[in-house]
């Protein structure tokens, strides 16, 4: 009987464990889409690694024509 009441016992940390888990995603889901200005400073990171990419890749071709 008693294992009975402690399975009864982990059910609410269960579902805080739960809530807290979804919380974290849709943190991350708005930092991700940019919605927090955090995730805007993370997507203005992303074009800067994106110009510097693409930066190398013309210059790389350049580089062929020299």
């Amino acid at each position: 009987m008693s294992s009975l009441s402690s399975n009864n016992d982990a059910a609410p940390k269960d579902a805080e464990n739960i809530a807290n888990f979804d919380k974290a995603i849709q943190d991350w889901t708005a930092l991700s889409s940019g919605d927090t200005i955090t995730g805007e400073f993370f997507n203005f990171v992303k074009s800067l690694a994106n110009l510097a990419g693409n930066l190398g890749d013309v210059l790389s071709v350049v580089n062929k024509y020299l």
